[in-house]
């Protein structure tokens, strides 16, 4: 059973455009407009998830926040994580990796960056 990528963004365009980009080259993905739509999808799917890819920028809990909180727990910790960010959230992005996550992706991206960033980085 190959591992999915799990899409956290509070924009639906932008979890479309990481869907169709990652399904194009046979990557399953689930998606969640927020972090609260993730942890349970995460309780109940995380052997399944290989990936996450998580907005930094996001209403009611920011992405680095809940990097902080699946950080902290064993069941979770070992999933790697992609940050999603637009280009003046630099400072963010370094707390992020400081913090763990795998990497990051600047938004707007271009489809083969997002392709190459997810294969390099998803579980097998």
């Amino acid at each position: 059973m190959s591992k999915k990528v799990l899409s956290i963004d509070d924009q639906y365009t932008i979890r479309r455009h990481v869907a169709v980009a990652l399904e194009e080259v046979g990557i399953d993905i689930m998606e969640a407009a927020d972090p609260a739509v993730a942890a349970q999808i995460l309780v109940r799917h995380h052997a399944e998830i290989g990936l996450i890819i998580l907005d930094i920028n996001m209403p009611r809990m920011n992405g680095l926040d809940f990097l902080a909180s699946l950080k902290r727990h064993a069941q979770f910790s070992g999933i790697p994580v992609i940050m999603m960010t637009t280009e003046n959230q630099t400072n963010a992005v370094m707390t992020a990796v400081k913090e763990g996550a795998a990497g990051y992706i600047i938004k707007p991206f271009k489809k083969e960056d997002l392709i190459h960033k997810v294969q390099e980085n998803i579980l097998p």
